[in-house]
């Protein structure tokens, strides 16, 4: 596994690549914990690992602290919301990221840093590429290959 430390603004330039896709597959809850993976039409994925909301209409819906029962959860109920949807545009505070989509959804990952824990904030991973770009838990962008 080949690994390089990026600045945000290589991240940025890439995840725009995002806007107009569909979502095609979103899910969290369960057995997954409050992981939550989207799968976008153009065969990308952003997978959150820490904290994130989903608000539709600025009400927020769901956070990454609800109730992850398979489901019946709140966690396993609200993620299939976002499929179908279509992301209109996406916008960086710092390593946070919002993923604005059609029908007033919005999604919010969060970042933190800790220094106990390796577990990565988020990642935007390109298959057609073979590289995901990582949020890691110390706050840097790292790319990683996985030849």
């Amino acid at each position: 596994m080949k690994q390089i430390l990026l600045s945000l603004e290589l991240l940025k330039i890439e995840i725009a690549n995002t806007i107009g896709t569909q979502v095609l597959y979103c899910r969290s809850g369960g057995g997954a914990g409050s992981i939550l993976l989207l799968k976008l039409s153009n065969g990308n994925r952003i997978m959150a690992w820490r904290y994130w909301e989903i608000y539709k209409n600025n009400n927020l819906l769901c956070t990454a602290e609800d109730d992850t029962t398979a489901v019946y959860g709140i966690i396993s109920q609200t993620a299939p919301l976002l499929e179908n949807k279509i992301v209109e545009n996406i916008s960086f505070d710092l390593y946070h990221i919002s993923i604005f989509l059609s029908d007033n959804y919005n999604l919010k990952i969060y970042s933190v840093k800790d220094v106990y824990d390796d577990l990565p904030n988020w990642n935007y991973s390109i298959p057609d590429k073979n590289i995901v770009y990582e949020i890691t838990s110390n706050l840097e962008i790292e790319c990683k290959s996985w030849q």
